[in-house]
């Protein structure tokens, strides 16, 4: 087996994740199957905000833009997004309370049987099927089994995908297209019974970022309406209600110079039979017997850019959290795992391969995501 890089990042070891924050909350909600680690105050409805590419070291460095967002009480210093850090897997990661190797959905793009199609999750329709992608009870259904009523807030083209059945079934579908929507319907869903669990879902300041990356003049204004969202969404809770604010994923600029076009790198092509991931985060499928010259290829060429190993060091260094059987092989055989400043364009995601704001890699700026709170 091929030696780790020297400087491969090592999984954190303490702390907490984001497979911890909806234990935590049903269990502040009486649930007792579910462990409350994150010792979050009882309650008897709460609601979970994901903004959907807001990093702590974003919100952190522009707080100003953002006063709402910063008078929250921060329930822990620091929390750790799923790896790969994109958002098929955080969501996920939040929805089920499991790893990325405990769920499978492991990336924005992997494959799940040998010599399969790739899944791409944010493309996901019925086919495959979500319920045997991604078999294990999310926790919204197992709070429904409880007795709490469960809703899920998010914008309606999303409802169908097979990314919401994986990541949020067992929580009835409510519309939520507008901040004004997402605000009001939180408040609504919290009201219909005397304990209830509701998730909200905002997207837009992601899809920003990666356009114009985040920090930019167009990130910020949205970062304002953000605050706005989360301090409607507040003066919406019933009295005694908790909301929790968090992100699947931080995010990075990458300029021009940083990405590296996989399709013009000809010996990166031998013995690789399948190109994965996303450009901060690349799996790779490769020929029988061939792993070890695979990546002394992808080192000989990348070393700067990316860390090139083995899925099973990767494993070994605790990445996807504890791995079912069934879910290695999706993992792929070989990692390019992108270093600050760098992405990795592939031919099958090179719009997404161009973009400003990137994320899917090991920085502190994807990985560290807000944990917030408030209480009515």
């Amino acid at each position: 087996m091929t030696d780790l890089s020297v400087d491969f990042p090592t999984a954190p070891t303490t702390g907490y994740g984001l497979a911890d924050v909806l234990p935590s909350v049903v269990g502040s909600l009486g649930v007792s199957d579910f462990d409350n680690t994150l010792a979050l105050a009882p309650c008897d409805r709460a609601v979970v905000l994901v903004i959907d590419g807001l990093g702590a070291e974003q919100l952190r460095e522009h707080s100003h833009h953002a006063p709402f967002l910063a008078s929250m009480a921060q329930v822990v210093p620091q929390l750790t997004a799923a790896f790969p850090t994109t958002t098929p897997t955080g969501l996920t990661t939040i929805g089920t309370g499991l790893s990325s190797g405990e769920h499978g959905v492991v990336g924005a793009a992997f494959r799940i049987d040998h010599g399969g199609p790739l899944l791409r999750p944010l493309h996901w329709g019925s086919e495959p099927s979500p319920h045997e992608v991604q078999a294990n009870a999310t926790a919204w259904e197992q709070a429904a089994w409880a007795g709490l009523h469960v809703a899920a807030v998010s914008p309606r083209q999303y409802h169908d995908s097979g990314l919401s059945v994986a990541a949020l079934r067992g929580a009835k579908a409510v519309g939520g297209d507008s901040p004004g929507e997402v605000a009001t319907a939180v408040g609504v869903e919290l009201r219909r019974a005397t304990r209830a669990l509701v998730y909200a879902y905002h997207a837009t300041l992601d899809r920003t970022g990666h356009i114009h990356g985040p920090g930019s003049p167009a990130w910020l204004a949205d970062l304002e309406h953000v605050d706005l969202l989360v301090r409607a969404t507040a003066a919406a809770l019933p009295s005694g209600a908790a909301m929790y604010v968090t992100a699947d994923h931080g995010m990075v600029t990458i300029d021009a110079a940083g990405r590296i076009d996989l399709a013009v790198e000809s010996t990166l092509a031998i013995d690789v039979e399948l190109v994965a991931g996303e450009p901060r985060m690349r799996a790779l499928y490769v020929r029988r017997g061939s792993i070890d010259d695979v990546i002394r290829r992808w080192r000989d060429r990348l070393d700067a850019a990316a860390w090139v190993v083995s899925v099973d060091e990767a494993v070994a260094a605790g990445w996807f959290g504890a791995v079912d059987a069934d879910v290695r092989p999706r993992l792929g055989d070989v990692l390019a795992i992108a270093k600050p400043g760098y992405a990795l364009v592939a031919d099958f995601d090179r719009r997404t391969g161009n973009l400003v704001g990137q994320h899917g890699s090991l920085s502190t700026a994807e990985l560290s995501v807000p944990l917030l709170a408030v209480q009515a």
